[in-house]
């Protein structure tokens, strides 16, 4: 599945600008009484720990929409893999924070939310019950700086193009190369929090 090569380099600065928002509120929240200890803690650090040291994340964007059965579109997916160089070493572990077409218009409240949950991806935590909650969490203490994503029709442009969210995931899956050198014509790498 080829998408057109539009790269949103302004998203990408925005998404990388907002990091450090969501850095602190993060390390706000682990440190709330009774959540530093709690597994929602525990994720909360593994995340200010890789924004510490991001090396071999990226931010990148996807120039499409990926319809969710039943819940509108997806707004980011986190992707990680292994890449052997094609002219032998060893291999390197990369991860990308995936941007989607509708990221475009949400708030930066919004952007953040989509943000914490795909870092807590990134930072290890599968489960996607828990990255969810992360999100919520931060948006139900840090009200003014993290906000739910708006339902997703109201997120579509009428230029929105719509591709399967399977399709993008077996892609990622299958043909991790491929989908690696579709991210790579548009991706950032992710700067550590200082």
């Amino acid at each position: 599945m080829e998408v057109a090569g539009e790269c949103d380099r302004a998203l990408l600065a925005r998404a990388q600008a907002n990091v450090p928002f969501v850095y602190s509120r993060l390390w706000e929240l682990a440190r709330m009484p009774g959540l530093e200890r709690s597994e929602l803690g525990r994720i909360a650090e593994r995340v200010i720990r890789l924004l510490d040291n991001p090396r071999g994340v990226y931010l990148a964007y996807y120039p499409a929409a990926p319809e969710l059965p039943f819940r509108g579109v997806a707004l980011g997916y986190c992707f990680s893999f292994e890449l052997v160089p094609r002219r032998g070493g060893p291999p390197r572990r990369l991860t990308y924070i995936v941007l989607f077409q509708p990221c475009k218009v949400v708030s930066d409240p919004e952007l953040r939310y989509v943000l914490a949950h795909e870092l807590a991806h990134a930072a290890g935590c599968e489960d996607e019950a828990w990255a969810g909650t992360l999100a919520d969490v931060l948006a139900i203490h840090f009200p003014a700086w993290f906000a739910q994503p708006a339902g997703s029709a109201s997120l579509l442009e009428p230029w929105a193009r719509f591709v399967d969210a399977g399709d993008v995931q077996a892609l990622a899956r299958e043909r991790p190369r491929e989908f690696h050198e579709i991210l790579a014509r548009c991706r950032a790498e992710l700067k550590p929090v200082r």
